[in-house]
């Protein structure tokens, strides 16, 4: 046990937060390499007395301030891995990184399944340019030291976890720049309402860009903190939308939850835009708040990627934000990977009939 005390959490920078730290008490988690600090501490430039939790281990330094865990270390696979640096200096924005059950820190269960990057908010073609870099240097640092890095997004492996690819997004006046999602006396403003409702209105078709695999759609399951319908809601992360901020926020923005690591970044932001806007130009109302996502009254998103394809082909909105052409030959496509995959005789399959019939 550390007894109270005065201690330095970091240096502040020109370009980093100002904190003045108090007191901190610890304790070591018998059993592992863990040590859990919690730190009282003055948050300088806004004068906001603040409770702090740090994790600490050769894997990670896991902060929780509030409403998220921060982890600021290497990817725990091993000391030569260092994607963190790689990421930093080659001009990625990255905000964050966590092992995945941010909400839950249990590295058990699932240790080494699952990284989580967040990258800090970008404008235009920024985000998805960011997303193709990382994806492929990801992958090709894992490979030089050994390692095999996926972005399927639920592997055939013990205790895995799926992974999603949560998409913020918020929208900028031209003039002023100023957040358009912003209102002075509600979560959300009116046009930032009608753009969700447009993510929500349009979700079974745009499912097509955001989880464009046929094993994305194993990720939508009840009760898994991954949604399975279309609503939205605000500290619920069931809902498929989440509103982030509040009013008079700045950063105030929304979170989709939808997508799956694999898509297609470019498709995945423009369908975003091309369903938003739709609900800016019709005035869309998404509906009330979900407070129990899983078993509100609204359209299930797709259970397979053909239920999704089949959306897509009779959503007109896609065709005219995309273009006709452009959907004709998309979804083309992606029948022939589901042909492809009907035409395959699974393991299950196998083990399911082959002894039993």
């Amino acid at each position: 046990m550390i007894r109270p005390g005065d201690a330095q959490l970091h240096k502040p920078s020109s370009t980093s937060r100002s904190w003045a730290e108090t007191n901190y008490w610890g304790f070591h988690i018998p059993g592992t390499d863990y040590l859990v600090t919690i730190y009282a501490l003055f948050r300088t430039n806004l004068g906001v007395v603040q409770t702090m939790v740090v994790i600490n281990s050769r894997r990670a330094q896991a902060v929780w301030e509030g409403d998220y865990w921060d982890f600021q270390a290497h990817v725990p696979m091993g000391e030569n891995f260092d994607l963190t640096n790689y990421s930093l200096e080659s001009g990625l924005t990255v905000r964050a990184i966590e092992p995945n059950r941010h909400y839950e820190v249990n590295f058990d269960d699932h240790e080494g399944t699952s990284i989580e990057f967040t990258f800090r908010a970008g404008s235009g073609l920024e985000p998805a340019d960011a997303m193709v870099l990382f994806r492929s240097a990801a992958k090709q640092i894992a490979q030089r030291n050994g390692y095999h890095l996926t972005f399927m997004c639920r592997p055939r492996l013990a205790n895995v976890m799926s992974s999603g690819w949560h998409l913020h997004q918020s929208l900028k006046d031209r003039k002023t720049h100023a957040n358009a999602f912003m209102d002075g006396r509600e979560p959300l403003s009116a046009l930032g309402m009608h753009y969700m409702a447009g993510l929500l209105h349009h979700a079974r078709g745009a499912a097509a860009f955001s989880t464009p695999t046929l094993n994305g759609y194993k990720r939508y399951r009840p009760f898994s903190l991954a949604p399975d319908h279309a609503v939205w809601g605000q500290d619920n992360r069931g809902v498929m939308v989440r509103v982030l901020g509040g009013p008079g926020d700045p950063a105030t923005h929304l979170e989709n939850r939808v997508g799956e690591p694999a898509a297609n970044p470019y498709l995945y932001m423009a369908a975003q835009i091309v369903a938003g806007l739709d609900g800016i130009a019709r005035e869309l109302d998404p509906g009330p708040c979900a407070d129990t996502p899983y078993e509100t009254a609204a359209p299930f998103l797709p259970k397979s990627l053909e239920e999704a394809v089949s959306a897509l082909r009779h959503d007109a909105c896609f065709a005219h934000g995309f273009g006709q052409s452009f959907i004709d030959y998309f979804l083309h496509i992606k029948q022939f990977e589901i042909d492809r995959y009907q035409a395959e005789v699974t393991d299950w399959e196998q083990k399911e009939y082959f002894e039993l019939f």
